[in-house]
């Protein structure tokens, strides 16, 4: 019974605090045109990336997916697939949530124990009845917590066809959307990037659900 009630105690403070996470749940979308055969490619940052550590911290993780996938890294004058990332993090909204509140309620049955005191052609019986309980839910109460949308964006153009036209020809793009607790956009950054990596390239036109173990 003691191991149950700290096992429900347990249960409330996650659920009022909110922190808990054990898993990154989110929305993947995607449309391209890739062939599921690997490619060549190289991260390119966006101009206001170029001086970014945090940009350079991503763009690895990114490198090393597409690396597990069969993809292989190379210039940018020899490389099939230029790859850029989008990523951005909300300010704090606030959402309510209700919790369970547990405590002691009857089963149903009872025990009854009783003594008889005797004197001399008289007896008085004196019991006591005891109505068992459990632990389960006898309320419930609301709370707040601060949730952000953080959102990672991969796009990839076609290098042959910039380097003989001069257009970008965009071949992939794929979004992950995903709402947390956790406001630290470079913690989360490595399961937005399994996450939209999960399937890669997947069937275009499609948006899945992805949920990521935490890291």
């Amino acid at each position: 019974m003691k191991s149950r009630l700290l096992l429900l105690l347990s249960l409330v403070s996650f659920l009022l605090t909110g922190c808990a996470t054990t898993k990154l749940e989110g929305s993947v979308s995607r449309f391209h045109v890739l062939s599921p055969v690997p490619q060549t490619f190289v991260v390119v940052p966006e101009n206001d990336q170029s001086d970014s550590l945090e940009f350079k911290s991503y763009a690895n993780l990114v490198r090393q997916a597409l690396q597990a996938k069969g993809w292989s890294e190379e210039t940018f004058e020899s490389a099939n697939i230029a790859v850029y990332l989008q990523y951005s993090i909300s300010q704090g909204r606030q959402v309510s949530f209700s919790y369970p509140v547990f405590g002691q309620v009857p089963t149903g049955t009872s025990n009854t124990v009783g003594t008889v005191s005797t004197y001399g052609n008289t007896s008085n019986i004196y019991t006591t009845t005891t109505r068992q309980t459990m632990t389960g839910i006898v309320g419930s109460g609301t709370g707040n917590r601060t949730e952000f949308d953080r959102a990672l964006r991969v796009l990839m153009f076609s290098l042959p066809t910039f380097r003989s036209t001069q257009k970008m020809e965009r071949v992939y793009e794929g979004e992950i959307r995903s709402s947390g607790t956790t406001g630290n956009l470079p913690m989360v950054m490595p399961m937005l990037i399994q996450g939209i990596f999960e399937d890669f390239p997947g069937i275009s036109g499609t948006t899945r659900n992805v949920n990521v173990p935490t890291q």
